[in-house]
C-alpha cells in the first residue's frame, strides 16, 4: 500500500486524542525523504520506532529507507522482521541476506548487544523465515532467543508504579511503551499505558504549536504516539506473509470505546472496534480489502474477576478463559477467519 492510498483512522470518543492521532498519521504519511545523514538527525532507537510508525500507517517506502539506515546496527534485526511482518515483502530477506548474516554474526561476537534487540530481533526474523517456510534459516536464530519471556500480554503485571521517560532512551523503555512484557518490574499497567499515550499526545500538540525542532521533533513524537496505541494498547501483531494477524488488546479501565479503521496489513486493510457498556465488551472485526480472508487470533485482556459468557457472532461459545487475581484482569483467546464481519462479545463479572 502506498502512502497516498492509506487512510488509517482512530476514534476513541476523546477529541484531543483523536486529533493528535490524526495529526500523527499525517506527519508520518507526509514523510517523503529522510535527511541525507539520518544518523545525525535521529539515533538508532528513534529510527527503529519511526520504522514501526511508518509501517503502522502504511508508509512502506519510508519504512524501507529507515531499515536501510539501520544496517550494521543492533536494532536492524527487529526492524527487518517487522518490515516483513507488516508488508508481506519477504523478498527483503533475499535482498538483505548478507546484512542479516552479519547481524547474526554480531550476536555471537558482541556481548554488549541489548537483550531486547537480540531477542526481539531474533524472534522477528524467525517469524519472517517461518512465514516463507524456510525452517533452516529460522533455526539459525533460535539459539539467540534467551530465556526471558516476551509477550504483549500485560495482564500479569505485579508492580503498577513503573516509571518510564516520556521519550524512551533505551531499548527496554521502548519495549515498555510498546506494551511488550519482558520483565514484570518494568511493565506498565494498561491504564498507565493509556495515560502515557495522553502525555505523548499533549507533548506532540505542544511541540507542533510551539514549532519546536530537534531530534525529538514532531516526527518522532508522532511515531511514538502511533506505536504506543497500536502496539501497546490495541496489541496489533501482524504476520502478513502468513495471512494472519494477532490482536492482544490491553484494555484500560479508562477507555470504553475505540475504533481503528483501514489498518494497513500489506495489501489488505481491516477495521477493529471495541465498545464497553456495563459488564459487556463488544469487539467487531472486518476485513475491508484483500482477496483472501485474514486469519485473526484474538487474545484480549481486561478488568474483571471472571467471564460469564462469550458470544461469537451472537452465538454462545464454549471457550476457556483465565483470571489473573493479582491484577483483577481476565483473558481469553478466539480464532476467526474474516470472510465477513465478525463480532466477539464478552460478558465479565
Amino acid at each position: 500500500m502506498s502512502p497516498m492510498t492509506a487512510s488509517l483512522t482512530l476514534d476513541t470518543a476523546i477529541g484531543p486524542l483523536n486529533s493528535g492521532f490524526e495529526q500523527s498519521k499525517n506527519i508520518l504519511l507526509g514523510s517523503s525523504d529522510l535527511i541525507r545523514d539520518t544518523t545525525k538527525t535521529f539515533n538508532e532507537l528513534e529510527i527503529l520506532d519511526l520504522i514501526l510508525g511508518w509501517l503502522c500507517v502504511g508508509n512502506h517506502p519510508m519504512a524501507y529507507s529507515g531499515l536501510k539506515a539501520l544496517i550494521n546496527k543492533p536494532a536492524f534485526g527487529w526492524a527487518c522482521g517487522a518490515y516483513v511482518a507488516w508488508t508481506g515483502d519477504d523478498y527483503i530477506l533475499n535482498e538483505l541476506d548478507l546484512q542479516i548474516k552479519k547481524w547474526r554474526h554480531e550476536l555471537d561476537q558482541d556481548t554488549s548487544f541489548s537483550s531486547i534487540y537480540k531477542n526481539l530481533g531474533s524472534r522477528a526474523l524467525i517469524a519472517a523465515y517461518h512465514s516463507r517456510r524456510d525452517a533452516n534459516s529460522a533455526q539459525r536464530f533460535e539459539q539467540h532467543v534467551g530465556g526471558e519471556e516476551f509477550s504483549y500480554d500485560n495482564c500479569k503485571i505485579q508492580k503498577l508504579d513503573a516509571h518510564v521517560s516520556i521519550l524512551p532512551e533505551t531499548p527496554e523503555q521502548l519495549a515498555t511503551i510498546l506494551g511488550i512484557r519482558y520483565q514484570r518490574e518494568n511493565d506498565l499497567h494498561p491504564d498507565q499505558l493509556f495515560e502515557f499515550c495522553r502525555q505523548l499526545n499533549r507533548r506532540l500538540v505542544d511541540s507542533v504549536r510551539l514549532k519546536r525542532k530537534g531530534s525529538t521533533d514532531h516526527l518522532f513524537l508522532a511515531s511514538l504516539l502511533t506505536t504506543c496505541f497500536l502496539y501497546g494498547l490495541a496489541g496489533i501483531v501482524p504476520d502478513v506473509p502468513s495471512g494472519r494477524v494477532t490482536l492482544n488488546p490491553n484494555i484500560p479501565d479508562d477507555l470504553s470505546y475505540f475504533k481503528i479503521e483501514n489498518l494497513p496489513l500489506g495489501q489488505d486493510t481491516m477495521d477493529f472496534s471495541y465498545k464497553k457498556k456495563g459488564s459487556e465488551c463488544a469487539f467487531v472485526f472486518e476485513q475491508k480489502r484483500g482477496r483472501v480472508p485474514l486469519n485473526l487470533v484474538f487474545q484480549p485482556n481486561f478488568s474483571g474477576n471472571q467471564i460469564g459468557q462469550i458470544y461469537i457472532d451472537e452465538e454462545l461459545a464454549d471457550l476457556e478463559w483465565h483470571t489473573h487475581l493479582e491484577t483483577n484482569r481476565v483473558s481469553t483467546q478466539v480464532q476467526l477467519y474474516l470472510e465477513k464481519q465478525r463480532q466477539v462479545t464478552i460478558i465479565s463479572t
